[in-house]
């Protein structure tokens, strides 16, 4: 299985887009320069920024790039995000005096004083406005990256004191740039690599571009800050309302303002998931090897960054015959990459999690003794992690009342391979016809006659509580079927067998047998739900609650004489063959009027 952290080992073809950063960070013409990493959650940004990091600390860089990491989400708790990003910088740069006597000399006092002026001002938030003014920023802006006007007045009225807090506000912006003066030569730029904005508050969000901007933004430095913009864009607007009345595009013109150059991580096309997840599986089954292969997956993408860069003839014209393992694993890929790249929109940790939760549950299954084919698993895991669940429900249901082997998948396939079906039951036919009900039929292997029982046993956490047997387990899943089987002495055999279970598990069957005759109550669930209630005292309260949910309309009449028969004198039963002899329809009133004569 795989970390879900962010990682500078490139399986992803990021080179392209760390070669975009470096020659941004390292052109002194472009400087002081703040850059937006974009893309959507999960899409890699924190991995593009390692990258690059690593890039610009290494080989012909090193030492003229020091780098700062720094995550506002993580201190979100802090009495000042922009005291934390502003002390972050400033303890880069004491990394520096340490490591080098003559920069020491140049700046050593100058850090000193800035990190006791950062202290004493402690960036209050209602000075903030005031400070961007005199920082050089025009009256708009400054009221945009920091607070309404309206809120610095509100401190005190004293305005000496205001103008010696905005002063020195001025001051710290004005020494911190003297001190990046002073060191070029030294540094030729301080890079500051600002991740997970879109995991934090709209306060620190808007209190992180304030730092950049009143108190850091200096020459000599660079800033990159990763975010998915349209949420820093809605903190923005959250941010300032009253800015925002008569310009729906503050957020977006803010940031503007704040980013000079955009860097967007675009989701992975189906020839990058597949070589993605190839490389994935070379790191997990073939490490001895996998610089090799990472290697000439590099070289696959220089000739051509939109082809498969990795699998199994690649692999085998580097390293020979792949090992046992990774063979089924670059087979497994070829099934599953093209409906993950669509399905999970390319998103690297979208796919990486998908893995990791294939690999859990085939190493929980052999725990258990339990054989699950890694293809079959797969194909059904793409269905379940679609948009839209209902159709792997609608399956669920089916193998349920099939002991785990639907017939109705056998006529789904062979509609989806546009084959002449005669009286396929026109459920199946609107399921079927579905295009990512379609699409998923036609991936191999082919399911029909499979049981897939076991493999929904591993995925009833994804099932809504809609599918009442979501969360029952394999054995009472098996009941429940049996129970909602139109044969009498199945069913029968099946409620004698609920009522011998212990407690807690006869609740548990009670309620999904009770749900599935509640949401249909002409099925046979229905009069097993009855049957059941009338054998086990403990539930029967529950089964007169269920029925006092369904609609008298929706009522089977053949319900009226089994009540009669089931609970004879039973004032429950009584009271609900009241109701619907009053507010039943006709042909409801007249079967309990004849069960009762």
């Amino acid at each position: 299985m795989w970390a879900d952290n962010e990682t500078s080992i490139d399986l992803l073809g990021f080179d392209f887009l760390v070669d975009s950063l470096e020659v941004v960070l390292t052109d002194p013409r472009l400087l002081p320069v703040t850059v937006g990493v974009t893309g959507d959650w999960g899409s890699g940004k924190s991995s593009l920024m390692a990258m690059t990091k690593n890039r610009l600390e290494a080989d012909e860089h090193e030492g003229k790039f020091p780098c700062v990491a720094f995550s506002p989400w993580r201190f979100e708790d802090y009495q000042d995000i922009k005291a934390a990003l502003m002390t972050a910088v400033l303890d880069r740069l004491d990394a520096e005096v340490e490591a080098n006597k003559a920069l020491g000399e140049k700046i050593g006092k100058s850090l000193g004083d800035l990190r006791a002026k950062a202290h004493s001002i402690g960036v209050m938030r209602t000075l903030v406005t005031g400070g961007g003014v005199m920082a050089g920023l025009g009256p708009q802006e400054a009221a945009l990256a920091g607070h309404a006007a309206e809120v610095v007045t509100a401190k005190k009225d004293d305005g000496e004191d205001r103008v010696s807090a905005y002063e020195s506000v001025a001051e710290f912006h004005t020494q911190f740039a003297d001190m990046m003066n002073a060191v070029e030569g030294e540094i030729q730029v301080l890079v500051v690599f600002i991740d997970d904005l879109d995991r934090c508050s709209t306060q620190t969000i808007v209190d992180t571009f304030e730092a950049v901007r009143l108190f850091l933004h200096a020459p000599g430095t660079a800033y990159v800050i990763g975010a998915h913009q349209r949420i820093v864009q809605a903190a923005l607007d959250d941010r300032y309302p009253s800015h925002k009345e008569g310009d729906e595009n503050l957020g977006r013109d803010y940031l503007e303002k704040m980013l000079q150059v955009m860097v967007t991580v675009p989701p992975l096309s189906e020839p990058e998931a597949e070589t993605y997840v190839n490389l994935l599986f070379a790191e997990l089954h073939g490490s001895e090897k996998f610089d090799e292969l990472l290697q000439r997956a590099r070289e696959e993408r220089n000739k051509n960054h939109l082809a498969v860069a990795m699998n199994a003839g690649i692999a085998k014209e580097v390293i020979g015959k792949p090992s046992e393992s990774l063979g089924e694993a670059f087979a497994l890929t070829e099934q599953i990459a093209v409906p993950l790249a669509k399905g999970l929109r390319g998103n690297p940790r979208q796919i990486k999690r998908f893995l990791n939760t294939l690999l859990l549950r085939q190493r929980t299954a052999a725990k258990r003794d339990i054989e699950l084919k890694p293809a079959i698993l797969a194909k059904l895991m793409v269905l379940e992690t679609a948009r839209d669940l209902a159709p792997f429900e609608q399956l669920f249901e089916w193998q349920l009342a099939a002991d785990g082997i639907p017939s109705e998948l056998d006529v789904a396939e062979r509609l989806a391979r546009d084959e002449k079906v005669d009286d396929a039951p026109s459920e199946v036919e609107v399921w079927a016809s579905k295009k990512e009900v379609k699409d998923w039929l036609q991936l191999d292997p082919p399911l029909a006659g499979e049981v897939l029982s076991p493999y929904f046993s591993f995925s009833r956490d994804r099932l809504s509580p809609a599918a009442p047997a979501a969360r029952l387990s394999p054995e009472l899943q098996q009941l429940l079927a049996r129970m909602r089987s139109d044969t009498d002495a199945i069913q029968g055999g099946a409620v004698d067998e609920a009522t011998g279970l212990d407690s807690a598990q006869l609740q548990e069957i009670a309620g999904a047998i009770f749900d599935v005759a509640r949401r249909d109550p002409s099925s046979p669930a229905m009069s097993a739900a009855a049957s059941l209630a009338s054998k086990a005292e403990d539930v029967a309260d529950q089964f007169f609650s269920t029925l006092e949910q369904i609609q008298a309309n929706r009522i089977p009449m053949a319900l009226a004489p089994q009540l009669m028969t089931l609970f004879p004198g039973d004032g429950r039963a009584n009271t609900m063959l009241d109701r619907w002899d009053e507010a039943g329809p006709t042909k409801l009133r007249k079967a309990v009027r004849q069960a009762r004569k």
